[in-house]
């Protein structure tokens, strides 16, 4: 079982949907969790194959066991140091923007993916139409199972809308996850 921690405001649903969606459509099994419940998939807890904590409590974000984090947005400094408490090993998916982010994430040595407009991003898009975007996987980085994601483009059927990071950060997640090949 992976853990994935999406850490910020439970307002910020759009990456939280895309993912559930997505693990939803191929049959994978998982357990959401947020600050006020959680969601248990139609077929029941038998074999979970991901266990999704979604929310901005510090406490319970400290405690949370991690393999992925993808920071979104409009995060308090407070609840990404929560966040990567005990994140030794994982990979961290964060916006290119995100200064102090990207520098708590530098000091802990995460493996991150950065995402972006810039050159320097592992992801960014290399087309944006009104109903699809394609997005660039500009260079290599290893998955959790330790299998090489190389450079690709995803067409991803999806409005970005205003804030270009959500996809972006829904396409790391599900490559840093191995399921790069399902989308």
């Amino acid at each position: 079982m992976k853990t994935i921690l999406l850490v910020g405001r439970r307002a910020d649903q759009k990456i939280g949907r895309l993912l559930l969606d997505f693990l939803s459509g191929h049959e994978k099994q998982f357990l959401y969790l947020t600050d006020d419940g959680f969601r248990v998939p139609r077929e029941g807890l038998a074999c979970i194959d991901y266990l999704i904590y979604d929310g901005d409590d510090g406490q319970s974000l400290a405690a949370f066991p991690k393999d992925l984090v993808v920071v979104k947005n409009r995060v308090e400094p407070r609840v990404v140091t929560a966040a990567l408490t005990g994140a030794a090993d994982g990979i961290a998916v964060v916006d290119s923007k995100n200064a102090q982010a990207l520098a708590m994430l530098s000091e802990r040595g995460l493996h991150t993916i950065s995402c972006g407009m810039t050159g320097k991003d592992t992801l960014t898009y290399s087309s944006v139409a009104t109903d699809e975007a394609t997005v660039c996987i500009s260079r290599s980085f290893a998955d959790l199972r330790g299998h090489e994601v190389g450079e690709q483009d995803i067409v991803m059927p999806v409005p970005v809308g205003e804030d270009y990071y959500e996809v972006l950060a829904f396409c790391a997640a599900c490559a840093a996850l191995g399921l790069a090949d399902l989308l």
